[in-house]
Parts: C-alpha cells; structure tokens; sequence
C-alpha cells in the first residue's frame, strides 16, 4: 500500500513546486538572511536598481549590506551549477554580473 499526500498535480509541476521552495530556502541560507524579500521565478517580477547596476564594481568589492548586494556578491562567486539554479529565481541579477566580468 502507497502512502502519500494525494494531489492533482502533474509530478512535474510538483516538482517545479519543490525546487521553487528549494532554491528559495538555499538562497536565504547562503545570504545568512531570515526571509526571502525578492520573488522567485514565475512571480512578480522586481527589477535591480540603477544605482546597483552603475557601482556594480564596488558592490563585487564588499560595499553594501542590502540584499540585492549581497545577492551580486553571491552570484559572482557561484559555479556553474549554483549559478543556472540562482539564474531561474534572478535573471536580470545574473545577466548584470556577467555583463560586468565580461567587461572587465
């Protein structure tokens, strides 16, 4: 006998569901923060701001606290793997901080 949470969803769907969750959760460990402020992938979206995109250098370098600084530092150091997964939840985060090593 099976046991189990019945539902009506398509496994893929409740997978997406879970990694939704997953990435979210990873993401507030790995910036030592309480609770996700930003939406994640599939919701609202929140663009970065400008003056996050024009000292995007000094950001990388350690200045700010906020999350979307602390977002960027983590972005610019993770590997390949982590980096599609942060993609999925902040694309426009990450597409600025490839942006920024390619122009360097």
């Amino acid at each position: 006998m099976r046991v189990g949470i019945a539902t009506k969803k398509k496994p893929s769907q409740v997978f997406a569901m879970i990694a939704t969750a997953t990435i979210a959760e990873t993401t507030t460990k790995m910036l030592g923060i309480t609770k996700l402020t930003k939406p994640i992938a599939g919701s609202k979206k929140i663009m970065i701001s400008n003056y996050d995109k024009k000292y995007i250098d000094n950001i990388l370098s350690g200045d700010g606290d906020w999350f979307t600084a602390r977002l960027l530092r983590l972005i610019s150091r993770a590997d390949h793997n982590n980096l599609e997964l942060l993609r999925k939840g902040f694309p426009e985060e990450v597409e600025v901080v490839e942006t920024y090593r390619n122009c360097e």
